[in-house]
């Protein structure tokens, strides 16, 4: 006896988006001493991000935070060291 009723068709798979690159790249580069390089890229990644679907948000995020606060702690040195400099010359 032969079933009257098809098999059931497989359903079809989730597609997966893949993560974006660009997050990872700027995740390194701000961990690498490179805090304007991870800004940049932060802020484009999570463009694209947004704007493709991909995953790696999280990436961006922690690129973006990591690499503004990697840039100010730089900026504060160099303004300390600086004036260390400017009144350690003038007698």
């Amino acid at each position: 006896m032969t079933n009257p009723y098809p098999a059931p068709a497989l359903a079809p798979r989730a597609s997966r988006a893949r993560i974006n690159r660009m997050s990872i790249v700027a995740f390194i580069l701000s961990f690498l001493f490179f805090g304007i390089g991870g800004l940049v890229f932060g802020f484009i990644s999570l463009r694209q991000n947004y704007v493709y679907g991909r995953r790696g948000v999280g990436l961006s995020w922690a690129a973006l935070i990591i690499g503004m606060l990697h840039t100010s702690a730089c900026i504060l040195f160099f303004v300390f060291i600086g004036k260390f400099i400017a009144h350690s010359t003038v007698s």
